[in-house]
Parts: structure tokens; C-alpha cells; sequence
């Protein structure tokens, strides 16, 4: 069993000036739904959802603890199987950091993403037992559009 602490997110984006453009966004879609379908429901639908991906986004990263053995991969509380991964990839980050992404073959959750820095202790070990379960694929990054968007408007 290999046990290693790593980050749930990359940013903290609470004291961003960048995440009121998500609401902006949400606020202007909810106004045209508003015009384009007169209906209340639909409005109010964008609003909560405009507040939602607001709260979602401004959360500070927390540490969150990774765990390795025989049967799965275990991220906080949520345990996942070895055979309904796919596989892994790693992609470096513009200061540095390392984006890790684990590719699943579960609808909740498709795609895990956690942040190490390169000089983390256990970070290469890490690397060594995650290769033991999963292949490494270099095209998983690039398959998770929300998250690729997101981060060229650098929101995550």
C-alpha cells in the first residue's frame, strides 16, 4: 500500500478577479434565456447553476490523501477499482507543478485530477506505483474539453 498527500486543485481562485466572469457569463445567459423563452423556470434554472459553478470554482485547494494497493486507487473517500481506470498522464504546469489525470470508466467522476509539486517527497515512488496498475496514455489530458477550456481561460 502507497499513501501520498497531494492538492485537489491548482489555483485558488476565491480572491480571483477572473472567476466574476463566470458569473457575468451565467448572468447574461440567464437574462437571454429569460427573453428567448419567457419562462421563470428557465431563468431561474441559469441562476442556480450560474451560483453553483461560482461556489464550485472559488473553493480553496485542500490536501487530499491519495491511496495505492492491489485492488484500486483510493482519492479522499472515493475508491476506485483498477479495472475501470484506463489509464494516466501527467502534464507540467506553466510555474512548475505537476497535473496529474486519471482517466475512469465511471460516469460520476470520468476524469481525477490532483496537483504535486516536482520536489514533493514520495512524488517519484508515486509515478513508480501508478505505472504498476495503469498505463501511461499521453492523449488523456486532452480529452477532457471542459477542463481544457477552463484552463485556457485560466479559471483552474
Amino acid at each position: 500500500m502507497f499513501k501520498i498527500t497531494t492538492k485537489s486543485k491548482y489555483r485558488d481562485l476565491s480572491s480571483y478577479s477572473k472567476i466574476y466572469y463566470v458569473l457575468a457569463v451565467g448572468i447574461f445567459i440567464s437574462i437571454l434565456s429569460f427573453v428567448l423563452y419567457q419562462g421563470f423556470i428557465v431563468t431561474l434554472t441559469m441562476v442556480v447553476c450560474t451560483i453553483v459553478a461560482y461556489i464550485l470554482l472559488s473553493r480553496k485547494p485542500r490536501d487530499i490523501l491519495i491511496i495505492m494497493n492491489e485492488k484500486g486507487l483510493t482519492v479522499d473517500e472515493d475508491f476506485i477499482e483498477w479495472n475501470n481506470c484506463i489509464g494516466w498522464a501527467s502534464v507540467e504546469l506553466s510555474d512548475g507543478t505537476l497535473e496529474f489525470v486519471v482517466e475512469t470508466t465511471t460516469l460520476r467522476k470520468r476524469f481525477w485530477y490532483f496537483y504535486m509539486s516536482p520536489t514533493q517527497r514520495g512524488m517519484k515512488e508515486f509515478i513508480l506505483e501508478l505505472g504498476k496498475f495503469l498505463p501511461y496514455m499521453e492523449d488523456i489530458p486532452a480529452k477532457d474539453l471542459v477542463h481544457n477550456i477552463m484552463k485556457k481561460l485560466e479559471i483552474i
